[in-house]
């Protein structure tokens, strides 16, 4: 079986989920090139971690995305496709009106975490971490989040923030506009930037984050 290299506890922790798939599981390599090849390091590191799976015969599929727009729609739909012809029939467990068992303060943080990925390169999305330090419900008024970024070092803070701080302001309010949208009401939103030190190698921070929820890793 092929060895995963890691670079940090937390993608010990990806790459230890995707091994321990149940057969018949899904392993979802990482980006490709039009070439076929993993863009990047981590990409690389995801894309053994699916093939070391594959081999091992823990999973039914691996699926490689493509790194371009409309190069990736193929495998979004392979990967779409597989995944309903694998999903048992069973009784209704929530109410049909109930989209997620998760609650909206996962959610925001989610779509915080999303445009840091849209707006930021190299390794700052995969360095931050998005805490909700405060989410309150204010009828008439706009709810009030507080969100807290970690990063691991002092220069990563300092391209979140931008100069000026600008970054950080279109950063709050694109989330904002899409936060506002998913909840159905104004949101007033305060986003600050921390550092925390090689959180991504401290398996108490991991678990603090819900690295270790064991509905995502068996």
């Amino acid at each position: 079986m092929t060895q995963s290299k890691t670079h940090c506890r937390a993608e010990e922790v990806f790459v230890g989920s995707a091994l321990s798939t149940q057969p018949g599981g899904l392993a979802a390599a990482g980006a490709r090139d039009r070439g076929g090849r993993p863009r990047g390091r981590r990409d690389a590191a995801a894309a053994a971690a699916g093939e070391a799976a594959g081999e091992a015969g823990a999973a039914g599929a691996v699926v490689g995305g493509g790194a371009e727009v409309g190069h990736g729609g193929d495998s979004i739909a392979a990967l779409k496709a597989w995944a309903v012809s694998k999903l048992p029939e069973g009784p209704t467990l929530y109410p049909k009106d109930m989209v997620s068992e998760q609650p909206e303060r996962f959610f925001v943080s989610e779509i915080i975490r999303e445009k840091i990925f849209l707006m930021y390169d190299q390794e700052i999305p995969y360095a931050t971490q998005v805490q909700i330090a405060e989410f309150k419900e204010r009828p008439g008024a706009k709810d009030y989040v507080m969100a807290t970024v970690l990063v691991e070092r002092p220069g990563q803070r300092g391209i979140l923030l931008g100069a000026g701080g600008a970054a950080l302001k279109k950063l709050g309010s694109e989330a904002r506009r899409d936060i506002e949208e998913f909840l159905g009401r104004p949101v007033f939103l305060e986003i600050s930037v921390q550092v925390a030190p090689d959180w991504r190698q401290q398996s108490d921070r991991l678990k603090e984050y819900g690295y270790f929820d064991p509905l995502y890793v068996s």
